[in-house]
């Protein structure tokens, strides 16, 4: 006669013995569990079937875990010298929440991107068979931003903007039955420095002033100052818009190389820096002319140079930039010599010309502006005109030969004086004498 015991064990009693057969009742998946027979007897078989489709397992004591939840009939056979006896118990196993550990970039850049993997998932082998689904909620704000089927995932530069801070990440993982364990990790993000790009012009010239401009990229939710050093011992403050943009506006004293260099600090203490290296010419300015007859006396008895001398640097004239006429229209050749960069001597010749002189009559001399190139690549600010006469005898320049002009010449004839020996030799002789006289005398009482 055989009794039985209700719960998770059950009693037999014979004649000969008692047996108590314990199956869980109770036990969740994948978790392992001790299904037992009591006393355990070398002359009895054991054997047991879980009813999951797995081998049958002999023993009189037996671990077992079940692969997925669910009821299950578990059922044990003792035989052996004449026994017989078969035992049944339902089993249900409970569906068991898997586990895992979550990893992510430790550190990175405000707006930068972060990887995170989930690793060690654990559950029941029929919830690992079946796959995952990972929730990812980037931002620890209560919604899930992502979710794959993946274990991995990159959180977007987008939630890590700012700096220096803090970024918890939660991801969840589920099993096909819904159970679900969730795993948090702390990102840290640090400041990123502004990136600084610098446009500025091609040409730039002393003395003139020129506009540049700026801008600047910054993945953190910043304010920004700034400051440039435009490499002449002149600094000045930038003002930056919302956007990152600036302008830059200088003027260089003296042509030069120059770096400039433009720093701009963030609201979070990092500093950004852009550099650029810059040649200034010299000051592209056009060129004024001042003009001289003879050595700048005022005598036009004997006109034989006239000295041209610029405000700048002059490279060179064009052959036709000079032009010098007879009122008449009659058109003197003009002879042009450089005597350093900023003088030139004209000298004439021809048909309008005496013993190096040119010959009575009024003149204009004409000088082109675009026909001068200063060494700054301007030229003469307009076009020059002068008007000047000769006339042999006129030592004081009233354009008359008067009394007055005799008393000078007769200083000069006797040698009583010198200083007009020149403007009074009309045939270049060397000295003034009849020769010369017989010319003053022809020209005695003329205006021109």
């Amino acid at each position: 006669r055989f009794m039985a015991q209700v719960a998770s064990s059950q009693q037999y009693t014979s004649e000969f013995l008692v047996v108590e057969v314990t199956i869980p009742v109770e036990i969740s998946e994948g978790s392992p569990a001790e299904f037992s027979v009591y006393p355990s007897l070398p002359h009895l078989s054991y054997q047991w079937d879980f009813g999951d489709g797995t081998p049958a397992a002999t023993g009189a004591s037996v671990i077992h875990s079940f692969a997925d939840d669910g009821t299950y009939l578990v059922r044990v056979s003792i035989t052996g010298d004449g026994v017989s006896i078969v035992e049944e118990r339902v089993v249900t196993v409970s569906n068991a929440a898997p586990t895992a550990s979550l990893v992510a970039t430790p550190l990175v850049r405000e707006g930068s991107s972060a990887a995170i993997i989930v690793m060690n998932q654990h559950d029941a082998a029929g919830d690992v068979a079946a796959g995952f689904i990972y929730s990812y909620d980037f931002d620890n704000d209560g919604v899930f931003d992502l979710v794959s089927d993946e274990s991995r995932a990159i959180v977007p530069g987008s939630f890590l903007a700012d700096g220096p801070a803090w970024q918890t990440v939660r991801v969840r993982i589920t099993d096909k039955d819904g159970a679900y364990s969730e795993y948090t990790s702390q990102i840290q993000i640090v400041n990123a420095p502004p990136t600084v790009y610098l446009s500025l012009p091609d040409e730039m010239s002393a003395g003139t002033a020129w506009l540049g401009s700026g801008s600047l990229v910054d993945p953190g939710q910043d304010t920004w100052s700034g400051i440039v050093d435009f490499g002449d011992g002149t600094t000045s403050e930038l003002s930056i818009a919302t956007d990152g943009s600036f302008t830059l506006e200088h003027t260089y004293a003296q042509a030069g190389a120059y770096m400039i260099t433009v720093r701009i600090t963030d609201s979070d203490g990092s500093t950004g820096m852009a550099r650029k290296y810059v040649v200034i010419a010299p000051e592209e300015r056009d060129a004024a002319a001042s003009v001289v007859i003879n050595d700048g006396s005022g005598q036009r008895s004997m006109v034989t140079s006239i000295t041209c001398t610029f405000d700048a640097d002059v490279t060179s004239i064009d052959a036709d930039g000079w032009s010098l006429t007879r009122s008449d229209g009659a058109a003197v050749e003009v002879i042009a010599q450089r005597i350093d960069a900023r003088t030139y001597l004209l000298i004439f010749a021809g048909e309008l010309t005496e013993n190096g002189s040119l010959v009575d009559g009024r003149y204009e001399l004409h000088v082109r502006a675009d026909a001068v190139h200063t060494a700054t690549g301007g030229q003469l600010e307009s076009d020059m005109t002068i008007t000047f006469h000769r006339l042999f005898g006129d030592i004081d320049g009233d354009a008359t030969v008067t009394a007055v002009d005799l008393v000078s010449f007769r200083s000069a004839m006797d040698g009583s004086a010198s200083e007009h020996v020149a403007s009074f030799d009309h045939d270049s002789d060397g000295t003034v004498d009849i020769d010369d006289y017989d010319e003053f005398r022809k020209r005695m009482g003329r205006r021109i």
